[in-house]
């Protein structure tokens, strides 16, 4: 796990601070491992994995739907009604559904 979480925290300082470098490499680590990491246990990777869902929704209603698809919105309710959850993992699944609904609205 100390890999994965290592491997997570690298691509995500690759993917710097613009939209596009994020949302490429969200596209790059692909939903279902984006929401494996929702799933995972360790707070580092549900951090990066709520990061780079928010990235892959922001704005773009074909990753939207393919989140949904994917059932990507499951870990982020488990994560809110978890007790163990981190603030910060909280304020970025926060931040993702914001994304989702973002164009639904």
């Amino acid at each position: 796990i100390i890999v994965r979480e290592q491997a997570a925290l690298t691509l995500w300082a690759l993917a710097g601070t613009l939209k596009p470098q994020r949302k490429l490499i969200s596209e790059k680590i692909g939903i279902q491992q984006i929401i494996n990491m929702l799933m995972s246990k360790s707070e580092k990777l549900q951090y990066v994995g709520a990061k780079c869902m928010i990235s892959l929704a922001l704005e773009n209603r074909h990753n939207q739907n393919l989140i949904l698809k994917e059932n990507g919105t499951d870990p982020l309710i488990k994560l809110l009604k978890s007790e163990n959850t981190s603030q910060r993992v909280i304020i970025g699944v926060v931040e993702t559904i914001g994304a989702l609904c973002i164009d639904i609205a």
